[in-house]
């Protein structure tokens, strides 16, 4: 059963990578993603920053970055608000 489970994992990997790579706008998409991913992760650094008078600190990784990354401001504040609210 694992094998097929596998098997059915790479194939649709591969047609995701077939429908990317077709797609002449899918490549403008990942340079947005990408830039937004870069925005988030200087826009912690800055909070991370401004915050050390304060002994505030929001770990910079994946989590957080991605949350950011997608959600944009609302994100960043809603880290803000949970650490505010949780430590």
């Amino acid at each position: 059963m694992g094998l097929f489970w596998w098997s059915l994992f790479i194939v649709s990997i591969c047609l995701l990578i077939l429908t990317l790579l077709r797609n002449k706008y899918s490549f403008q998409w990942l340079g947005v993603v990408g830039m937004n991913l870069v925005i988030a992760a200087v826009l912690l650094y800055l909070i991370n920053w401004l915050g050390a008078f304060y002994d505030f600190h929001i770990a910079i990784n994946v989590s957080t970055i991605s949350t950011i990354g997608i959600l944009g401001i609302p994100g960043l504040l809603l880290l803000i608000a949970l650490k505010l609210t949780l430590f």
